[in-house]
């Protein structure tokens, strides 16, 4: 008997609206596969062997709007690219699994946070932007911006801020992928206690990183980040001037020093970001979010477990574990969420 901790899981037995292939069992390298017709994708992947971290982030990506269209319609060869359009297409699956495993290495990973298959995403999407926009980070760029608040008015405070955001997002957040992963925000800081001097520190990140040991759910957790950051013992607030069409949010049960945290996480199904956004210069009017994808984790270590992900098809949930794809019922509030995918509301289609 198989107990599923957080998640009820049934094995598929109603008819869906369109036609459905499962595979069960890991594929052969050899084995020849007809990819199925329809546009609904209910799909396992095989383990190659401790891959469920990368198959889990895969199916996420597989699922997340206009993802493949943009991989595809990119001009840049690459032997990345041919891989993950080679394992979506289920063309000699095996390998290609082999071959991403490879490029995106563990060694590249932060090892004191929940790692594996969010830093396997974060790694992954850091790699395509660079080359489908070809973009070569340069250290000298100026990121702070300083001045003295008192002596402008409001109005040349937010030209300031607009001339600082477009030189640094003409690099760093422009480009269709871009429009698809990566949120930027800046830190706005007092330096001190009269309240003279202002910084306005821009970043941007592809995943919001959420401390499970200080959060025990998502409302909470983004008002600490956006709100109540202290940097180097200074006080800042975090405002949101890029919002991309996928959000995703990685809860860390696992940091340096504080072991693994195993509470309860709860989220909602709708996200609304209005009240973190700078609307002076954020590139979209739309600030609400739908959840379509999460990543979960059993095993409470940070160094073993296992890794599958719970999609949203067609108005269903399923829980995608390597090979095995089962439809399940959504329970927001788990002790093995650690990532959360939220697409915007005028980009889901």
């Amino acid at each position: 008997m198989m107990l599923f901790i957080g998640w009820y899981c049934r094995d598929y037995d109603l008819p869906l609206k369109k036609p459905v292939e499962y595979v069960e069992d890991p594929m052969e390298e050899n084995e020849s596969v007809t990819p199925p017709t329809q546009t609904v994708r209910l799909r396992g992947l095989p383990n190659i062997g401790n891959s469920c971290y990368m198959n889990s982030a895969l199916q996420i990506l597989f699922h997340t709007p206009h993802f493949i269209e943009e991989i595809k319609s990119t001009t840049e060869k690459d032997k990345l690219i041919d891989a993950i359009l080679g394992v979506y297409n289920w063309k000699d699956t095996t390998n290609n699994l082999g071959e991403i495993k490879k490029i995106i290495e563990p060694k590249e990973w932060n090892k004191y946070k929940e790692g594996d298959s969010l830093d396997f995403f974060s790694s992954l999407i850091d790699k395509l932007r660079k080359i489908i926009l070809r973009i070569v980070e340069d250290e000298d760029d100026e990121k702070i911006l300083r001045f003295e608040p008192e002596s402008l008015n409001q109005e040349e405070v937010n030209n300031i801020k607009k001339e600082q955001w477009n030189k640094y997002s003409t690099k760093y957040v422009s480009g269709s992928f871009n429009n698809m992963f990566g949120y930027a925000f800046y830190a706005r800081r007092r330096d001190n206690d009269n309240l003279k001097q202002e910084h306005f520190h821009y970043n941007a990140y592809d995943v919001l990183e959420i401390p499970a040991s200080k959060y025990n759910n998502l409302a909470n957790g983004l008002d600490g980040i956006f709100w109540n950051t202290t940097y180097n013992s200074k006080k800042e607030k975090h405002f949101i001037c890029y919002l991309p069409a996928v959000f995703p949010v990685m809860i860390m049960r696992a940091t340096l020093g504080s072991g693994y945290c195993s509470k309860k996480f709860s989220f909602p199904e709708q996200l609304d970001l209005e009240n973190f956004v700078d609307k002076d210069i954020v590139n979209t009017n739309n600030f609400r979010y739908n959840l379509y994808g999460v990543i979960e984790k059993q095993g409470e270590s940070k160094d073993s477990g296992h890794y599958y992900s719970i999609i949203k098809v067609e108005d269903k949930w399923y829980k995608f574990s390597d090979s095995s794809v089962k439809e399940c019922e959504l329970i927001k509030e788990s002790d093995k969420v650690c990532g959360l995918f939220y697409v915007r509301g005028d980009c889901q289609n």
